[in-house]
């Protein structure tokens, strides 16, 4: 549907005012509306009316989207005018504001109104009609419009045509009957800005209508002042600017489309507040045409993606809208040429807005107004009855305009008028105001402008204006009349008097108070009495009009105290224009001025600040100009153009200064000119223009004392500087050369010379002897100083500086110049410095620059210049350095740097240039240094910089010593010993390298003895193996951007400290790259494109203490990468490129103390992570990690949580020693956790699930039978959202479970025994409805609350029934309604109970039996009837408090008996009987007695229970439980106990144990008389434990029978606690309790085991001395065995065992392992625990009397394991290096066995003590550390296994002739670790270790064995060597290992084999095979070896020593290409036969 409403319709648009500004009562006329339009989509099928349940499909949607479309003439000058909805500022200033302002949330309501009348006609109806009467018209009303978008056309000089569209929500049509209603929209819906109304009588009408200016039905026929004109201001486009004329805009379109927020909700009624979405995007469309078109316009407008920025004025005669628009692009261009270089074009662009601000507008229009064609005759009027003559009473016009027929306003023409408002517009035909015309008409504002053609202004005619705020009187006026402005004092800025104006009368402006600024004026304007009297002008400007001030045409204002200016049209100040005025401030003498008269400022002493000329036409100042202005300040500065200054011009200007600057081009300077200005100082300079200074021209210029420039052959007057003081004489300017004589008058003159600027030469011996003083500037343009040209010139000082372009300083030109005493700075361009150029200047201080462009120092140029005391600097383009040419300057300071240009440098050239320090660079060319050079420069302690093919004389660096060697670029590749000249130096020097520099090679450094920084940062490429292996560097490595490889060893066993950065251009480390270099700290930060991490790497790179950035490109991280980097800290993230994590990569990194992060690695190898004691937080395992090795992590102590899903794979114990407080079951395989997925995580390895939470991530939809039976999680339970069910026993005996329990909406199902002895849960179960669970799902839990969910209105019987034998309280939800029968019958609620507001039925048995309710209860209905139903609260014997019925509950029979309720309330007084009562028995409403007076009987009659213990004890009095003697059991006394009276409990033999608080008071002994307690718990009650807490239970006897149990909560058992008490059995100390106070268990013989758990730190002296029946010592969650040998790291807290703490506990015979964290163990600690000799671990098998010293301890006490291992068999130690031990520690103890943990880098000393203690049976070794220290073992007495895991090597004789029993039950194996990086077997290692038997096996990664690594080893059975590592075996290395028995294959790499290398090696049996690489077999290598079949060999026999064979006697097989060196097939070689090894390499 859709329908047009044209204007000729008489369309009636009504709004309210929300949607549009109102400026009158009867709102806004929208004038020359054209059409409106508006359009809807019926929607009959998908509509749901708002309240209704369900859809109704026929009904028709009474709430369509509504298109509005509205189409109408837009010009500013209509005066009503009103641009649909815009946010234009409607008023009298063009203030720019936003168009879319406000809009972003309004809404507007449209009403229509279509009368069947049609025409003009319908409108007068309407106009004269009672609209409030029904009629037969139709009202349309369209509601929440929203600005949909806004457009405007313009065409020019014609009306502009705007459109506005909306988007509505709603449409109604009705007849009209009255006030309109709303459309069907709902009002109260909260729409902060409002949606309203105006009723219909409120409206006007729109349309046609006939007081606008133009006619809208042909807009074209219109007044000529109304059409709009159009232009694009200031446009510049590619660079082109095009004037105003130029460009004219012939049409011009915008277009702004809004978007909106989307609706979201039912149909289209909750559409309010729709914001606008920004940016607003709109169109700009230009019909342009440009007249003179040149070029670059279009070719600029189409180069770029320019934004521009449009601003559009549209405007007629009064009015005008600006548009702004910005973030412009243009979009589309068409454009044609035509004749005369016109263009035409079409330009489409698009532009955005970002914020509501962003498109601007500055609208202007008008209200209701009076418009004159000529005096006193309106012609048109929206005003009715505007009388003939206006009057002051008139109250009817707004604003009045004046018509352009108007030329005079005649006197008194608006008199009074005080309400005519706003701007006043006077046209151009008005040639007159008349007298009074406007006088006080007070409401006229703003600017007040009278046109160009107004010639008068008569008397008074704006008197009493007070409302005008600015003034322009046009420039034809010729009078003011008098008083014509009198009190117009709100008009502000500047007046200007036009040149017209002649005549201002009296009193003209008076009182215009508010003029402050200046008043421009010329002097030809007469002026009456006061005509400006109270105006405030604080200028005053002669104005253009005047070129020639003359004498007394500004008298008027001689005697005001204001500013004077003058217009730039000044040329002349005549002869005493302003003498003896008073003005004040600056006097600025305009820029065009040329003469200033006589006297003309004579005495004007007002002026107090500068004087300034501002042009360059001056030529005169004359006589007396400016004399005796003694007040103007700052400096003169006369103008270049000035030539004559008279007589006295400036005398007595003594606030003058300080500067005086002539012109340049004055010739005469007269009499007195400048005559006690003695506020001038400093310099004066008479150019040489001046002809003569007069006399006394500068008289008493006494500031004048600085220097003096002046040409000899100006004229001076007498006196003409008397009394000046002048300090430098100045030689002028003009001359380019000083010779010999020139100013020998001056010969004498004591003050400075200053040298002219333009001076070229200073020749021979010009001032030579002359007695200046001062300092000496020779000026830049000086090329030549002569031979002695300042010679023995003593007198000088300061610095010498010698001019930019000197090329040649002269023999001796500055010698003996020994006054210069401060620096001396050479010229730039200087060449040659000759002979003795600056000989014995002594006093020259400072640094030394030899400039760029010196190629020569002369002999003894500086000879002698001792006091030269900076630093030396020599030029570029130096050649040669002359004999002694610095010798003796002692006093040169600093490094010395010769350019590449150096050649050669003369004998002794800087001989005892003792203080020239730091460093020495050679040059790159220097070829040639002379004898003695350098000699005696001992200051030289810094670097060496040093190329190659220099010659050195004798001498040369006598005395240096350097600290660092810079090798030069020019060498490229460094090889070795190409820097052994260094040597001498080399023990104490750093190195660096310079760009250039790209290979170290091999060994190119190695072993050099270098300190300090290593240098490598500029172009360093690569670093070959072993560069700088054992280098001695000290202090810090730097690399350069571009190394890309570092080879294996590079930087080996160096000693680096600081930070290791790595360049990005690095990709691989080598093999031990970084080997052992400890001393790096600071992070360490992979480079962006490293691919890997080679093995060990980083080894024992402990010294990095900052955080490790593997980057983002890293693949593998080698063996052992980082092992022992345990300073690097904070997280460690593997990132996301890393896949393989290779053995050992971090194990031991201790610092590590942040998080973990996995990345997406798919393989952790064995002890990965080992040993990581620190990292925190989460470890969260990557559900696709394939394998996670043998003891990843293990004793990663400080992990918090682990987060692992139930399918990764992993090896053995990968998390030992680790402590968890949290499992987070993470991604479980197919959203089910099974029985036994985490079964792990409880085993007694671990036992994490004691001290963890459990939480899920991931899907999780079902936890399985017995998922978590059995788990000692710890914390709250928060079951995951999706889970719909729990099976049976899936949390069983979970007990330290605490807090609520929530039970989600998806859970469905939870099983049997569910959560059965979760007895922690102590909060509330939260649960919901539809949730079957089985009986026994909650048995034996805690919980305190049954919570039920909200939302639920109705439980039944059975729902809770899983609660029912719970102890706690009850929550219901604030929804309930209704409690069905027996829904809570016989629970056991605890605690008060409340029924929510809105419940209405209680039903019978509800609450039946639940005794355990306390307090009050109250039952209150909302409304309606509430029954209560029989036997509701029956036997809810708790009750104790008030019971509260509404008037509105009926009650059941016994509802409420047996009850303890103290009162009962009925409200209302009235028993109203619930009418399900059927029969009313004795008693049924006994307990309401007395609480009701009438009785309400039902129809129908239709009952519950409980009871409450109360709780809260303080007070038990005397006898009260007496001889109770039924009592049994515990006695459990509250903790709020504080007092017990007399035989309160006597008699009481039924208790078996007592538990009481430690501080209750007890009146007697008898108050536990006569009972049998066997057992005493301490309560957690009290945090400490006193020595008299507990005595009456020892004194009664008691504690000689029982046990002691002390709780949780104890943290402090004070010092004799429990001294002597006869406890038995087991005692637990619990894991709060920190501190065990000295002698507190002492003696308590009859304790039989203790357990330490966590939390204990400190146990003092004598603690538990004496407790001789102690068997067992346990740790809390030790695992008491070590599997692989790893240390126990638990997490326990206790740091100290003091003295005697455990003394002759001599039966403990099972102790665990002391913890990790121990730090102190005092003296005599465990003396005498003699039963330690029997305390045994299951990964000692064979071993008794374990003990172990933790590797947290650092100070064990004498004696404190005295008399403990006495066993003859001995003991076994587990010890690290932390502390110190000794023979007294261990005094009468031996050991049979030692291990040593991987924490111990290196086995030393620190052992020696064990050895005299080893036992009879000699001691067993196992060695986790690394390496052992030489002849550490030698000749001990070792016997059985040695394993070494770890074991990477030793120094010699490690082990030399300790495994050398001859028992067999002594023989063992050695078992080295498979899998390491490098094994080093060095010399005599193993020798003589005759009782090592079976294989051995060295596949691990080993390049060399040394000599007799394992000689005598005769035992050994079996050998495997490496295959691909090995490259030499030496000197008998395996001689005599007479029991191997395997062949033997040598592979590539072997070399060589040493002299007797298996040499009697009886036993080696079948092949020996020998590959391509050998290059030796020494003498005697087979020597011996008898059983040898046959041997293989591909080399020449050159290789094989003398004998090496003569062993074996089978064959000898070699390949054809060598056999002929053995004689052929069939010779005899050494005793084999030889033959052909046909087949190679295959045997």
């Amino acid at each position: 549907m859709r329908d047009l409403l044209k204007s000729n319709n008489t369309l009636v648009l009504i709004t309210e005012s929300p949607a549009f500004k109102v400026t009158d009562e009867t709102g806004y006329l929208f004038s020359a509306v054209q059409n409106s339009s508006y359009s809807f989509q019926m929607d009959r099928a998908s509509v749901r009316q708002i309240g209704r349940k369900k859809p109704q499909i026929d009904d028709i949607n009474r709430h369509p989207d509504v298109d509005l479309n509205i189409d109408y003439f837009a010009s500013p000058a209509m005066y009503n005018e009103v641009l649909m909805g815009l946010n234009f500022s409607i008023g009298r200033n063009f203030v720019p504001v936003g168009l879319l302002e406000g809009l972003n949330e309004k809404s507007y309501n449209f009403h229509f109104y279509n009368h069947p009348e049609q025409g003009s006609d319908a409108i007068e109806y309407f106009k004269s009609a009672d609209l409030s009467i029904p009629n037969s018209g139709e009202v349309i009303s369209i509601g929440n419009a929203y600005l949909n978008s806004y457009g405007m056309s313009f065409q020019n000089n014609s009306i502009p045509l705007a459109r506005a569209t909306y988007k509505c929500s709603n449409i109604e049509a009705s007849l009209y009957e009255g006030p309109i209603k709303s459309p069907a929209i709902n009002l109260q819906s909260g729409n902060s800005l409002g949606v309203g109304n105006i009723n219909l009588q409120d409206s006007v009408l729109s349309g046609t209508v006939n007081e606008i200016p133009f006619d809208s039905s042909n807009p074209t026929i219109v007044n000529s002042s109304c059409g709009l004109d159009l232009r694009l201001e200031n446009i510049q486009v590619g660079g082109q600017s095009i004037s105003e004329e130029e460009h004219i805009i012939e049409s011009f379109d915008f277009r702004v489309n809004l978007e909106r927020v989307p609706l979201y909700g039912l149909g289209s009624d909750y559409v309010y507040g729709r914001k606008i979405q920004y940016p607003i995007r709109g169109d700009i469309s230009i019909s342009s045409k440009v007249d003179n078109y040149d070029s670059g316009f279009i070719s600029g407008l189409l180069a770029s993606e320019e934004d521009y920025e449009f601003e559009f004025t549209v405007r007629d005669e009064l009015f005008a809208v600006k548009l702004l628009f910005d973030n412009v692009k243009l979009n589309s261009f068409t454009y044609s040429m035509g004749v005369n270089n016109e263009m035409i074009y079409d330009a489409n662009f698009q532009f955005l807005s970002y914020d509501k601000k962003g498109l601007n507008g500055w609208p202007f229009s008008l209200g209701p107004s009076v418009v004159y064609d000529s005096l006193d005759l309106p012609i048109r009027s929206t005003a009715e009855n505007i009388p003939t003559q206006w009057s002051q009473n008139d109250l009817t016009a707004a604003l009045l305009y004046l018509g352009n027929n108007v030329s005079e306003v005649g006197d008194f023409a608006f008199d009074g008028c005080q309400n005519i408002t706003g701007r006043l517009f006077v046209p151009d035909t008005v040639l007159s105001i008349g007298q009074g015309s406007f006088k006080d008409c007070s409401s006229f504002d703003g600017l007040l402008f009278l046109s160009d053609y107004l010639k008068e202004i008569k008397s008074d005619a704006f008197l009493n204006c007070v409302g005008f705020d600015s003034l322009y009187l046009g420039n034809s006026i010729s009078s003011v009349g008098d008083g014509a402005f009198y009190n117009c004092n709100s008009i502000t800025g500047d007046l200007s008097i036009p040149e017209s104006l002649t005549s201002i009368g009296s009193e003209a402006f008076y009182n215009c108070s508010s003029f402050t600024e200046k008043i421009i004026i010329g002097q030809n304007v007469t002026i009456g009495a006061n005509g400006f009297e109270g105006c405030n002008f604080d200028t005053l400007e002669v104005s253009n009009s005047v070129t020639n001030v003359q004498n007394g045409n500004y008298d008027y204002w001689s005697d005001w105290d204001i500013n004077l200016s003058f217009d730039l049209s000044v040329k002349t100040i005549g002869d005493y224009s302003f003498d003896n005025y008073i003005f004040i401030g600056d006097l600025n003498i305009p820029k065009f001025a040329e003469n200033i008269g006589k006297g003309a400022f004579l005495n004007c002493l007002g002026f107090d600040g500068s004087l300034n000329f501002l042009g360059s036409k001056l030529k005169l100042i004359d006589n007396s100009g400016f004399k005796n202005c003694s007040n103007f300040t700052g400096n003169l500065t006369l103008p270049d153009s000035l030539t004559d200054l008279g007589d006295s011009a400036f005398y007595n200007c003594q606030s003058l200064g300080s500067d005086l600057n002539l012109g340049k081009n004055i010739i005469n300077i007269g009499k007195s000119c400048f005559e006690d200005c003695f506020g001038f100082v400093g310099d004066l300079t008479i150019f040489d223009n001046v002809d003569s200074v007069g006399e006394r021209a500068f008289a008493n210029c006494n500031g004048l004392n600085g220097k003096i420039t002046l040409n000899y052959e100006t004229i001076i007057g007498v006196d003409a500087f008397l009394g000046c003081d002048f300090d430098t004489l100045g030689i002028s300017d003009s001359l380019v050369s000083v010779n010999d004589g020139n100013y020998d008058e001056f010969l004498d003159f004591t003050g400075s010379l200053e040298i002219g600027n333009e001076i070229v030469t200073i020749g021979d011996y010009a001032f030579d002897g002359y007695s200046f003083e001062g300092q000496l500037y020779i000026t830049d343009k000086v090329k030549t100083i002569g031979v002695g040209a300042f010679s023995g010139c003593s007198s000088f000082s300061g610095p010498l500086n010698i001019g930019l372009k000197t090329i040649s300083v002269g023999t001796g030109a500055f010698a003996d110049c020994f006054g210069f005493d401060s620096s001396l700075t050479l010229s730039e361009s200087l060449i040659n410095v000759e002979d003795k150029a600056f000989f014995n200047c002594n006093q020259l201080t400072g640094a030394l620059v030899i400039p760029d462009k010196v190629t020569n120092i002369g002999s003894s140029a500086f000879e002698n210049c001792l006091s030269l005391n900076g630093v030396i600097s020599i030029g570029e383009s130096l050649k040669s350095v002359g004999e002694k040419s610095f010798a003796d300057c002692i006093s040169l300071t600093g490094s010395l740097v010769f350019p590449s240009s150096l050649e050669s440098i003369g004998a002794k050239a800087f001989s005892n240039c003792i203080l020239l320090d730091g460093n020495l660079d050679l040059g790159e060319n220097t070829s040639s240094i002379s004898d003695g050079a350098f000699s005696g420069c001992i200051g030289f302690d810094q670097s060496l910089r040093a190329g190659k093919n220099i010659t050195f004389g004798n001498n040369v660096f006598d005395g240096c010593s350097f600290n660092k060697l810079i090798v030069k670029g020019s060498a490229t590749v460094v090889d070795e010993g190409n820097f052994s000249f260094y040597l001498p130096f080399v023990t104490n020097s750093s190195l660096s390298f310079e760009t250039g520099v790209e290979i170290i090679n091999t060994g190119a450094f190695s072993g050099y003895a270098f300190t300090g920084d290593l240098d490598l940062s500029n172009s360093i490429l690569e670093v070959r193996t072993s560069a700088f292996e054992n280098c001695g560097f000290d202090r810090y490595l730097y690399f350069s951007d571009s190394i890309k490889k570092i080879d294996d060893k590079a930087f080996k066993n160096t000693e680096f400290i600081g930070d290791l950065d790595f360049p990005e251009l690095l990709i691989d480390l080598g093999n031990e790259a970084f080997y052992n270099c400890s001393g790096f700290t600071g992070d360490l930060v992979m480079g962006s494109n490293f691919n890997s991490v080679g093995d060990a790497s980083f080894y024992n790179c402990y010294g990095f203490d900052g955080v490790l950035n593997l980057g983002d490109t890293l693949e593998e991280i080698g063996k052992s990468g980082f092992k022992n980097c345990y300073n690097l800290n904070g997280d460690l993230n593997i990132p996301s490129s890393v896949l393989f994590i290779n053995d050992e990569a971090f194990k031991s990194c201790t610092g590590f103390d942040g998080g973990i992060i996995l990345g997406s690695v798919l393989r952790i190898e064995n002890q990965s992570f080992s040993g990581c004691s620190n990292l925190t937080g989460v470890l969260d395992v990557p559900s696709f990690l394939e394998y996670m090795g043998d003891y990843s992590f293990a004793n990663c102590s400080s992990l918090e949580v682990l987060c692992i899903s139930n399918k990764i794979q992993s090896g053995v114990q990968p998390f030992l020693g680790c402590d968890f407080k949290e499992l987070c079951v993470s991604q479980p395989v197919s959203g089910i956790v099974s029985d036994g997925d985490y079964d792990w995580y409880k085993n007694p390895i671990y036992s994490f699930d004691t001290q963890s939470s459990l939480t899920f991530n991931g899907f999780l939809r079902y936890i399985g039978d017995n998922a978590f039976d059995n788990f000692g999680f710890t914390g709250d339970l928060i079951l995951p959202d999706f889970l719909t069910g729990i099976g049976s026993g899936a949390f069983y005996n979970c007990q330290n479970f605490i807090g609520d329990l929530d039970i989600g909406a998806s859970i469905k199902y939870i099983g049997e025994d569910a959560f059965k002895n979760c007895f922690g849960f102590d909060g509330s179960l939260v649960v919901g409805q539809s949730l079957e669970v089985s009986n026994s799902a909650f048995e034996n839990t805690n919980f305190s609350n049954l919570k039920i969910k909200e939302s639920i209105t109705e439980i039944s019987d059975g729902e809770f029934d899983f609660f029912s034998q719970v102890s706690g309280s009850l929550t219901l939800p604030s929804t309930l309604m209704k409690i069905n029968k027996k829904t809570f019958d016989n629970y056991s609620f605890t605690g008060s109970l409340l029924l929510p507001d809105y419940l209405e039925l209680i039903d019978k048995s509800g609450f039946y039996g639940c005794d355990g309710f306390e307090g009050d209860l109250i039952i209150s209905g909302s409304g309606g009837d509430y029954p209560v139903g029989d036997y509701a609260f029956y036997n809810c014997t708790g009750f104790d408090g008030q019971l509260r019925i509404s008037e509105n509950v009926s009650i059941g029979k016994f509802a409420f008996e047996n009850t303890n309720f103290s009162n009962v309330e009925i409200s209302g007084s009235g028993l109203k009987i619930d009418d399900r009562v059927e029969i009313i028995e004795f008693g049924s409403f006994e307990k309401l007695s007395g609480s009701f007076s009438s009785i309400e009987f039902p129809d129908i009659v239709i009952g519950l229970a409980g009871s409450v213990i109360t709780s809260g004890i303080t007070s038990i009095e005397s006898n009260v439980f007496s001889n109770y003697t039924v009592l049994d059991g515990h006695l459990k006394l509250p903790c709020s106990l504080t007092g017990i009276g007399d035989n309160a409990f006597s008699g009481c033999s039924g208790y078996d144990s007592l538990e009481i608080p430690n501080d209750v008071q007890l009146n007697s002994t008898n108050t536990f008389a006569d009972c049998n307690f066997q057992g005493l718990v301490v309560p957690g009650c009290n945090d400490q434990i006193s020595s008299s807490n507990y005595v009456f239970y020892k004194d009664l006897g008691y504690d000689v029978q029982s046990y002691l149990e002390i709780s949780e909560g104890v943290a402090v058992i004070n010092a004799s606690a429990f001294n002597s008490y006869g406890f038995t059995g087991y005692l637990e100390l619990p894991a709060s309790l920190t501190y065990v106070g000295s002698e507190s268990f002492r003696n308590c013989s009859g304790l039989s085991s203790l357990q330490i758990n966590t939390g204990l730190q400190f146990i003092d002296v004598d603690a538990f001395n004496g407790c001789t029946s102690l068997t067992g010592l346990t740790f809390y969650g030790a695992d008491p065995s070590l599997d692989e040998f790893f240390p126990l790291k638990n997490g326990y807290s206790l740091t100290t065992l003091r003295d005697r703490a455990f003394k002759d506990c001599n039966n403990i015979i099972d102790m665990d392992f002391l913890p990790e964290g121990l730090g102190n163990i005092g003296v005599y600690a465990f003396e005498n625990c003699t039963g330690l000799s029997l305390n045994t671990f299951d990964d000692y098998p064979g071993f008794k009397g374990i003990i172990n010293i933790p590797e947290s301890v650092t100070s064990v006490g004498a004696g404190a394991f005295k008399n403990t291992l006495i066993a003859p068999s001995g003991g076994g130690l587990y010890a690290g290096t932390g502390a110190v031990l000794t023979q007294q520690t261990f005094e009468n103890c031996t050991f049979g066995l030692l291990h040593i943990p991987a924490s111990v880098d290196l086995v030393g000393s620190t052992y020696d003590f064990i050895e005299p203690l080893i036992a009879p049976q000699g001691l067993t070794l196992r060695i986790d550390a690394i390496a052992i220290a030489q002849d550490q073992f030698k000749d001990w007495d070792l016997v059985g296994d040695l394993v070494m895991p770890n074991f990477r090597g030793s120094y010699p004789g490690a082990f030399h002739n300790a495994y050398n029993s001859p028992l067999a039950e002594d023989r063992g194996q050695l078992v080295l670790g498979n899998g390491l990086k490098e094994l080093i077997l060095t010399g005599n290692c193993f020798e003589n270790c005759s009782s090592f038997t079976g294989e051995l096996d060295l596949s691990s990664p080993t390049r060399g064995i040394g000599k007799k690594t394992f000689k005598g080893c005769s035992n050994l059975e079996g050998l495997i060597l490496p295959t691909n590592t090995l490259r030499g075996i030496d000197d008998y290395a395996f001689s005599g290992c007479s029991s191997i028995n395997t062949p033997l294959v040598f592979g590539e790499p072997l070399l060589g084999l040493g002299i007797g290398a298996f040499e009697n090696c009886s036993s080696i049996g079948g092949n020996v095979i020998f590959k391509d690489a050998i290059s030796l077999i020494s003498q005697d290598c087979f020597k011996g070896c008898n059983s040898i079949n046959n041997i293989y060999i591909n080399r020449d026999a050159s290789i094989v020593g003398a004998g090496a064979f003569s062993g074996p006697g089978g064959s000898l097989f070699v390949t054809t290409a060598h056999i002929a060196s053995y004689g052929g097939v069939g010779a005899s070689f050494q005793g084999m036969t030889v033959a052909l090894w046909s087949n190679y390499p295959n045997v």
